[in-house]
């Protein structure tokens, strides 16, 4: 059970992760965290839990860039000038709004009369008054004294202001580096900005902070915009803003713009997004594992997006998932998503309909596109040591009615083997080697004939000619006809009949035994492997497992089972 006394200070330890933690690591832990404290019935836990969550991700993809935000609730655990003692809140905030609260207003109103030896911390919450007038008339001053700025900024005032905000970018004017503020920043900006004011937010941080940090800082309000106004106000305002950036990071700039494509990708024109690709794409060596995953599910999702066949129904709800995916609250779309694709995933004969064999790109980029979803969408549900145990028996048992009942067919389906070698090598090496040699041959004896008289020498010739043709014929059939124009007609025709006959006798058999096997494909092909050895059917298996992997419909199928167990 995860326990909030880690938070904020060690998200790492509240989630078990060890230090070489990956997303999927990440993801499953929070999926475990939120079950256990849901915002419905836990609104304050699952807001920590949110801010630890974002914390990390963003540390994990934007690497050394953000690697000290993961402790930086302990970086201001002890202060120098303050004779070690831990630094706590002068003037606790709401996490709802930036209000004052009434208590400090009073206490700003009927100041009390401080001891002289009192610290600024101390003094802070005695006196908000006289704690903002010493600090306003501190010259240098620390990382501390800008965040208690901040804070007495809203107990001081008769109103709400932006005050806060503009303390706490100072202080990462003037220490750009600080983990400290930067967490704290990037945690107001995520919690605190309406939707009425994230143009104007944005536009106030771009003016103040013209470094790379930018990036890191507004990226939430940047996809909370995108799914709020019309695109063509976030391209405006994406230009306006990346002209006042002044220290560019290619690193730093393309994890935010694989970030920005997942929301963006949905309403951006196609040209655009295509151009926004391209430039990541042209920095990918500067990428992490993580981010060159999610740059090929972007280049995989922009091939579907740009398909004809979106228009299918069955497609159509795949990208609605695919979509409720990519929201920047997760956490409110998984359920969105995971109704969506287990709805797909129950009717077997609509989805075979609908992806029909081809293999062409686009099936590879569904292959590639839905089991990133599935397994995003995984890490929220029930681990595998939380489910009930895998009943063996009962998939042993599917795994031989399988190969039961795919034997019977197995001389239909592979009829086209023999077939081809007719068509493309039998009939025209008989045609080859015999036609061509006999209207070669005759007209070669009676040209001999008629030169020599019929003489010994014109035998000679006839039957060294004769040879020279039959070794021309084998050769020219064997080694340039067959190999480079017969045979790869016969493979294409093998593959197209082999697929037609599969698609007919064995294709719905194989997607019933998926769905009711709910497992990943590869370990359904381990399952089909050994019964097939073990029953001395490994023809049958062996030839399943190759048309498994061939059927990208029925790979992106066995994905969505997973949803369903």
């Amino acid at each position: 059970m995860s326990d909030l006394k880690w938070l904020p200070g060690e998200p790492m330890r509240f989630f078990g992760l060890d230090a070489d933690f990956d997303r999927r690591d990440l993801k499953r832990a929070y999926g475990k965290a939120i079950r256990q404290y849901k915002p419905e019935t836990h609104p304050a836990e699952f807001g920590m839990i949110r801010e630890a969550y974002e914390r990390l991700e963003k540390s994990l993809r934007y690497g050394q860039q953000m690697q000290s935000l993961a402790q930086a609730s302990q970086a201001w655990e002890v202060d120098d000038s303050h004779q070690g003692e831990p630094i706590e809140d002068p003037v606790p905030r709401t996490s709802a709004s930036p209000e004052i609260q009434p208590t400090l207003t009073s206490r700003s109103v009927v100041p009390s009369t401080p001891k002289p030896d009192l610290t600024l911390r101390q003094l802070a919450v005695v006196d908000p008054v006289a704690a903002t007038a010493k600090l306003d008339s501190t010259v240098r001053r620390s990382p501390q004294d800008y965040y208690i700025a901040a804070v007495l900024a809203d107990a001081v005032s008769t109103r709400a202001t932006p005050k806060y905000l503009g303390h706490l970018i100072d202080g990462l004017i003037a220490f750009p580096d600080d983990p400290g503020l930067t967490s704290l920043t990037s945690e107001f900006l995520r919690t605190e900005i309406p939707d009425e004011i994230l143009s104007k937010t944005i536009e106030f941080v771009a003016q103040k902070i013209t470094t790379p940090l930018f990036y890191v800082l507004t990226e939430s309000l940047w996809l909370r915009l995108i799914e709020s106004s019309e695109f063509g106000v976030v391209k405006n305002l994406l230009d306006q803003c990346e002209r006042a950036i002044r220290q560019d990071d290619p690193a730093v700039r393309t994890t935010f713009q694989l970030r920005l494509m997942r929301s963006a990708i949905w309403t951006a024109p196609s040209d655009w997004s295509a151009q926004i690709i391209h430039e990541i794409e042209t920095h990918s060596a500067s990428l992490n594992y993580t981010a060159q995953i999610d740059l090929q599910f972007l280049v995989d999702l922009q091939t579907l997006l740009r398909s004809p066949k979106r228009r299918d129904p069955i497609r159509q709800q795949l990208l609605g998932a695919v979509r409720a995916a990519c929201r920047y609250d997760e956490t409110r779309s998984v359920a969105q998503a995971v109704q969506l694709l287990s709805e797909v995933a129950r009717d077997s004969t609509a989805f075979r309909e609908s992806f029909p064999i081809q293999n062409n790109d686009e099936d590879m980029a569904w292959v590639s596109v839905i089991e990133s979803v599935v397994d995003q969408l995984e890490a929220y549900q029930e681990s595998s040591s939380d489910a009930a145990s895998v009943d063996e028996n009962r998939l042993a048992a599917q795994s031989l009615q399988l190969i039961k009942d795919l034997f019977p067919d197995i001389g239909l389906v592979v009829r086209a083997v023999d077939q081809a070698k007719f068509r493309y090598k039998s009939v025209p090496m008989l045609v080859w080697l015999i036609v061509i040699p006999v209207v070669a041959a005759l007209p070669l004896i009676i040209a001999l004939s008629v030169a020599f008289g019929g003489n010994q020498w014109a035998a000679i010739l006839t039957l060294t000619g004769l040879v020279f043709i039959i070794v021309g014929v084998v050769w020219s059939f064997f080694g340039w006809l067959y190999p480079k124009k017969l045979a790869p007609r016969q493979e294409q025709f093998k593959q197209t009949r082999l697929m037609r006959d599969y698609a007919k006798y064995w294709r719905a058999r194989l997607f019933r035994f998926s769905q009711a096997c709910g497992e990943p494909i590869h370990v359904q092909c381990i399952r089909i492997a050994q019964m097939g050895r073990q029953t001395n059917q490994a023809g049958v298996s062996d030839l399943a497992i190759h048309f498994i992997r061939q059927d990208s419909g029925l790979v992106v199928f066995a994905a969505l089972q997973r949803i369903l167990k």
